[in-house]
């Protein structure tokens, strides 16, 4: 029997985990193994658009994530800066899944794109840290929901 998303999760239990150093523990932890997010945004006419980014890093300390993403979807500051947004992650394999809600930063920091930087970056960004289409993005969590089974 084939079900939909809808069947599936209609009895899964989730767990809202209010963001503290454990809950945030708990996702980073996850994070680790699924650096993929799917990461959800308000476009300036009210549309959701989601984009596959690979997560940078989790910051324990400030409840942040880090990502990098590419300007050239139109107006990616006015889109992600000091707005809310959305990130998805999934491991069907683990039977673990995470929603995760805060707001977005736009960060011109050379520093810190360099302390980020991967060769694997090079393959979306080939000009390095100094790519004119590469943005730093800060996500400041907010809240997280956490399903451990389907």
């Amino acid at each position: 029997m084939i079900l939909g998303c809808h069947d599936i999760y209609m009895n899964a239990a989730s767990t809202l985990l209010p963001i503290s150093g454990e809950s945030f523990a708990r996702l980073a932890e996850f994070i680790k193994d699924t650096k993929i997010a799917m990461f959800t945004t308000v476009t300036s006419d009210g549309t959701l658009h989601s984009r596959p980014l690979v997560t940078r890093e989790v910051d324990l300390a400030h409840h942040a994530l880090w990502f990098f993403a590419v300007t050239h979807f139109t107006h990616a500051e006015e889109i992600l800066d000091d707005k809310e947004v959305a990130l998805a992650y999934a491991s069907p394999d683990k039977q673990g899944y995470f929603s995760v809600s805060g707001r977005a930063h736009v960060v011109h920091d050379k520093a810190k794109t360099e302390e980020l930087w991967t060769p694997m970056a090079a393959t979306r960004f080939p000009k390095g840290v100094d790519d004119p289409g590469l943005v730093l993005v800060r996500v400041d969590v907010g809240a997280v929901e956490y399903w451990d089974s389907p």
